[in-house]
């Protein structure tokens, strides 16, 4: 496969939605590339061998099913003899983001497992950096505190050290 860098892709798409009156339809793409062929500078990002084809979207179809999915569980805070008791949900599976590039795969989430919880503060850090960046111009012109987001993006990156103490 060709390097596609995100410039290189973002160059490409660009491309194509401004022949299409600036809108990109993924479909039309796919059958822009498909009808082009082997000269289309998208050409190798797609599977063309129908049987590995059809394997790689049913293992998405398998990962679709288990997206979404939780699991309920109840977190006391307070003292013994007066305690809050809430109501909590997680993934009810977890891929750990360390495993991923390895293919990886699923755990069963134990809410009482302090590493599950790490895992899951690690996910939660990397989403709110996505989303940091992703959103930034509506989170300024909203007068976020983006800085108070950053320090909670910190905290969470760092709670393996505060789940294990």
């Amino acid at each position: 496969m060709a390097a596609f860098t995100r410039a290189l892709r973002q160059k490409i798409i660009e491309d194509f939605a401004r022949s299409n009156n600036g809108w990109f339809d993924p479909s039309q793409f796919f059958a822009h590339v498909e009808k082009t062929g082997p000269e289309h500078p998208a050409y190798e990002w797609f599977e063309w061998d129908r049987d590995k084809a059809w394997h790689q979207r049913n293992v998405d179809l398998a990962r679709d099913f288990a997206r979404g999915l939780t699991v309920q569980f109840e977190v006391r805070t307070g003292e013994p003899q007066a305690f809050t008791l809430a109501k909590r949900s997680a993934p009810f599976l977890l891929s750990p983001i360390g495993k991923r590039s390895g293919g990886g795969g699923y755990h069963m989430t134990d809410p009482n497992d302090p590493e599950h919880i790490a895992e899951l503060g690690r996910q939660a850090a990397a989403s709110l950096a996505w989303l940091m960046r992703r959103y930034a111009v509506p989170l300024a012109a909203v007068g976020a505190d983006l800085n108070g987001l950053e320090n909670l993006r910190a905290d969470l990156s760092s709670m393996e050290a505060k789940v294990a103490a």
